[in-house]
């Protein structure tokens, strides 16, 4: 039973870096085309996450141990807690630009 929720987990991981290297490269894509800041912010803070669940994966490549797992926990933090970070100000500007712009074009409409 242990080893099916071991695979399960190491599973899930890999595919939440699929996920983030999928995610990286949309925010590339963005930030190259737009120029702006909200999706730097983005792309600092997935890059930081992407960092976190590779660095997760090594607990479960290593024997079992409340040491180890605390260590891993202790390092994924230190690149988890900034990502977060940087992922919710990327959002908030993002969401404050986008509306920046709808108010922009509402007025530009009902001038006309």
């Amino acid at each position: 039973m242990y080893q099916t929720y071991h695979f399960m987990a190491m599973a899930m991981t890999v595919f939440a870096i699929l996920v983030m290297v999928f995610l990286v490269g949309i925010q590339i894509q963005a930030l190259r085309r737009y120029r702006h800041k909200s999706f730097l912010f983005l792309l600092i803070g997935s890059s930081l996450g992407l960092v976190s669940s590779c660095v997760g994966i090594a607990a479960y490549l290593v024997p079992p141990g409340w040491s180890v797992l605390l260590h891993n926990l202790e390092l994924r933090c230190l690149f988890y807690v900034p990502g977060a970070i940087f992922g919710v100000v990327g959002t908030v500007s993002l969401f404050g630009s986008y509306g920046e712009l709808f108010k922009a074009n509402r007025q530009a409409t009902t001038s006309h």
